[in-house]
Formats: structure tokens, C-alpha cells, sequence
């Protein structure tokens, strides 16, 4: 179980990747490496039409580096790893891990310090919440940490053993709550708001909302293609390498569609026309 748990901490990384570069918020105009911090400047925001307008091309130009890159779509971006993935990571793992449980922490000893800076200038020092996913394997119990947006903080290592991370990289524990908590919470959120989405943070939550109905199905399309669950994928090399290797642009390819359908949607619905669905 733990060498599956392994491979499939490696896989929902790279689709996590994949998710947060074709789901991407941020007008990112220039970053900057100075006294050992990575700054990332913001541009100025346009006023939002609808939801489509939130998403930003990712700066590809201003990165020189793998480990920059994976940091820049970690960065902030904890919840929707654990909120936005929650279905697919419990699906990936329903025949690995007996229970999974969400955790809200701060973290310590960070080996990278990323700082937002605004078009005024002004730093964003806030601590904020760190989620992470702690899973209980079936049969030995063992448990670990799942942390997909760890780059932010330097880390790179999706799957650690419980006992390490929270001994090495936890301050304080701030919640401790079932799987799906986190989902939840940010669809209260997007009810409580109504059709007032214009506002950015929930502009983000309707956004996330419609992209992620693409993460679960594409794992579940592959089963049918492989005619195994994933557990068994997992377990056969041959098989997991392949599936590693194409299912991330697998991934890309189908939010690139879905996400221009519904745009072209919302386009049409401006200009009084009909359109396709897109939910």
C-alpha cells in the first residue's frame, strides 16, 4: 500500500500542476529574487465581466526554473489542492487508504519565502493557512501527510510520512476535519453569494467550481481504457509510467476544451444568442 500511495502522490502532483496552470488567477508583470525572498509583482486587474475573466496566462517568460514554477502555482493555492482535487484524490485512493482527513496548519521551517507584492507596492505578509491531507493506509494503518502545494514553501515531496511533517513542518494545528470539509466550505461560500459573482474571491470559488467537474471523470475514462481500477494501474509499472507520463496533458487538453466551452457559453448568454452548456 505504500508504494501505491507513493505512485499516486507523484500522479495527483502532476495533475495538480496541470490543473493550476490552465486554472491560473493571477497577473503575475514581473518576479524578482532579492535577500533570499522570491517577490511576485501583480499587474492591474480588469473589471470582470464574468468568471472567464479571472483567468491569466501563467508567466512562462519570467521563470527560469522548474522548482520556480511549481512554487508560483502552489502559492495560495492549498485550498484548492485540497478543496477543487478532493474528489479525484478520494477516488485515486479509495482502494489505498482507509480514511482521509483534512488538516488546517502554519507551517515552519519554509526553505522558500514567496511575497505578493500589489501594483501599489504593498507586501502581502499575512501568515496564512497552510491544507494539507493526512491518509490513513488500509491494512498497516501507517499514516502520511498528502501536501500538494508544499513547493511553495521548498518542498517538493508530495507523500511524507505523518510523524515526520508534523514533527519537521508544523507549528500549530488549526483544524482537523473529515474529508470534503473544505469543498464544502467553499460552496456555502458560492450559495451564500448568489449571482454576485463579480466579486474576485468568489469570482475564484465559481471558476474552480466548473473546472474541477473535468478531474474526476478524465481518471475514471482512463479505468474504462486500462480496464482496471486505479489501484491496480498503480501497481503495474509499465502501466502507471505511461499512465504518469500522458494523463497530465491528458488533463491540460480537456480543461483547454471545457473551459473555452463554457467561455463561449458565457459569451453567448452577453450577446443575447444561445449557447452550449458548460456545466
Amino acid at each position: 500500500m505504500r508504494k501505491l500511495l507513493y505512485q499516486a502522490g507523484d500522479l495527483l502532483q502532476e495533475m495538480f500542476y496541470v490543473y493550476r496552470e490552465n486554472v491560473f488567477d493571477k497577473l503575475i508583470v514581473n518576479i524578482e529574487h532579492k535577500d533570499g525572498k522570491m517577490y511576485i509583482y501583480e499587474g492591474v486587474y480588469g473589471r470582470l465581466q464574468n468568471n472567464f475573466d479571472l483567468l491569466e496566462p501563467f508567466p512562462h517568460h519570467l521563470v527560469s526554473n522548474e522548482e520556480d514554477k511549481h512554487a508560483i502555482l502552489a502559492h495560495l493555492s492549498c485550498g484548492e489542492a485540497v478543496g477543487w482535487m478532493n474528489e479525484l484524490i478520494e477516488h485515486v485512493l479509495k482502494d489505498i487508504a482507509s480514511e482521509l482527513e483534512e488538516y488546517s496548519i502554519i507551517f515552519k521551517n519554509s526553505k522558500r519565502t514567496l511575497v505578493a507584492v500589489a501594483i501599489t507596492g504593498r507586501e502581502d505578509t499575512y501568515t496564512y493557512q497552510h491544507e494539507i491531507i493526512q491518509v490513513t493506509l488500509k491494512q498497516s494503518g501507517e499514516q502520511y501527510v498528502l501536501d500538494l502545494a508544499g513547493a511553495q514553501y521548498g518542498y517538493h515531496d508530495t507523500v511524507i510520512p505523518s510523524s515526520t511533517y508534523f514533527s519537521s513542518r508544523v507549528a500549530s494545528i488549526e483544524a482537523r476535519n473529515p474529508m470534503g470539509c473544505m469543498r464544502r466550505w467553499y460552496m456555502q461560500k458560492l450559495q451564500a453569494a448568489g449571482t454576485r459573482t463579480s466579486d474576485l474571491v468568489v469570482g475564484v470559488i465559481a471558476l474552480n467550481r466548473r473546472a474541477s467537474q473535468t478531474l474526476k471523470g478524465i481518471i475514471v475514462r482512463w479505468e474504462k481504457v486500462y480496464g482496471r481500477s486505479m489501484k491496480e494501474i498503480l501497481g503495474e509499472s509499465q502501466d502507471f509510467v505511461k499512465v504518469k507520463n500522458e494523463l497530465p496533458a491528458a488533463l491540460g487538453n480537456v480543461l483547454k476544451e471545457f473551459l473555452e466551452e463554457i467561455r463561449n457559453h458565457e459569451e453567448a448568454k452577453k450577446n443575447g444568442s444561445s449557447g452550449g452548456t458548460g456545466s
